[in-house]
């Protein structure tokens, strides 16, 4: 899934991966008071039609 934002995102920017990672690896997680701040913010729609293939 991460190679895959990535590879489609690189245009656009080039940091979404950490936000996916961070998402992943907050899931995962067995005990956490809250979840982590993302590092990177949503796309825009307008981003977000740039990186649909």
């Amino acid at each position: 899934m991460l190679g895959a934002v990535t590879r489609h995102s690189r245009n656009v920017t080039s940091e979404l991966w950490k936000r996916y990672l961070t998402l992943i690896l907050d899931g995962l997680r067995h005990d956490r008071d809250r979840p982590t701040p993302l590092p990177h913010p949503a796309l825009d729609e307008d981003e977000f039609d740039q990186t649909m293939p």
